[in-house]
């Protein structure tokens, strides 16, 4: 993966001495099988781009990929819009640097069996291997579905925009979502995901109804299974 980095690193360079007169020559796409290939690789769950890639070399590069699935069935995320800002430099040395991504439409679509377990496997990312300075996302979805009796939690309208050293954290985002039809703003601070478990401290202000709420503790999955335990306090 490092050489692939350094490969497109100095691709990009490369490119920029033809990126003012000629940027439509490059076709990108012709990169999307081995893309593909690498995300799954290193995510360890299949990855597909079934919509285009864009490339933007300056004033910065960027990367856009349209209608991109992660994951399988029970386990899946899809997401109808990625753009990418990265660090030329840290391509160069064979390292993902993100300066800022924005995700347009991710819907998350998750599964529990009868035994309280995650349907599908989980990607198996060193996440501490992606650095990242910001993130926007807009209208984002989450669905979990129990195998049991069939009951179904459904978030929607997710917007936040957040901060963090890599994606394994610490994270800090700011937003808002629905549920159940009632509008409610958030805030979350994290530690570092590691061993399989992260510190979290979230605060729910529902804007409907005068009830607020914070949730300070660990957030973690043990052999498959989520595992939530801290304080729950409720202000109002």
């Amino acid at each position: 993966m490092g050489r692939l980095l350094t490969a497109i690193g100095f691709l990009v360079i490369v490119l920029f001495a033809a990126a003012a007169s000629a940027p439509f020559l490059v076709d990108w796409n012709q990169w999307k099988p081995t893309i593909e290939q690498e995300a799954a690789r290193l995510l360890g769950v299949p990855v597909a781009i079934d919509g285009r890639i864009e490339a933007q070399l300056v004033p910065s590069p960027a990367l856009s990929f349209e209608r991109l699935r992660i994951g399988v069935e029970g386990a899946e995320t899809h997401i109808d819009q990625v753009q990418l800002e990265l660090s030329v430099g840290a391509l160069l040395k064979g390292e993902v640097h993100v300066v800022e991504a924005r995700l347009s439409g991710p819907k998350l679509w998750l599964r529990v069996d009868a035994q309280g377990r995650l349907v599908g496997e989980a990607p198996r990312a060193d996440l501490s291997r992606v650095a990242i300075e910001r993130i926007e996302v807009e209208g984002g979805e989450v669905t979990l579905e129990t195998a049991t009796d069939g009951a179904r939690l459904f978030v929607d309208n997710i917007a936040f925009a957040g901060e963090a050293t890599s994606l394994a954290g610490p994270w800090r985002v700011e937003g808002g979502a629905r549920f159940e039809g009632a509008r409610l703003a958030f805030t979350a601070a994290t530690g570092r995901w590691e061993a399989g478990s992260m510190r979290v401290r979230v605060g729910v202000d529902p804007t409907e109804r005068p009830v607020a709420g914070e949730f300070d503790g660990a957030l973690g999955i043990d052999q498959g299974r989520p595992q939530f335990g801290g304080t729950l306090r409720l202000r109002g």
